[in-house]
């Protein structure tokens, strides 16, 4: 399990990042950075959580969201979490 989020360093996360990862636990902006940056793929992604789905859209991710979603080729389960829902989670 490595942890991936703003804030932090880049280079002890891509440190932690080059073994290979079976869990990563991000944040939008953090992880499109880690993708951009070639250190992390996720296209074989096989589920996708998202948490405090309704923050994300507040804070502006949905960018982030989308354009990580690009770089997927397959067709995980996406899973999202939220204490209320919002018309652009459709």
């Amino acid at each position: 399990v490595v942890a991936v989020f703003g804030g932090r360093k880049m280079s002890s996360q891509v440190s932690a990042l080059e073994n290979g990862v079976d869990i990563l636990v991000a944040t939008p902006g953090r992880l499109e950075e880690h993708i951009e940056q070639g250190n992390v793929s996720v296209a074989n992604l096989e589920f996708l959580v998202f948490d405090e789905a309704d923050r994300i859209l507040d804070m502006g991710f949905i960018h982030a969201v989308r354009k990580i979603m690009l770089d997927v080729d397959t067709d995980p389960q996406i899973m999202m979490f939220s204490a209320t829902t919002s018309s652009q989670l459709n």
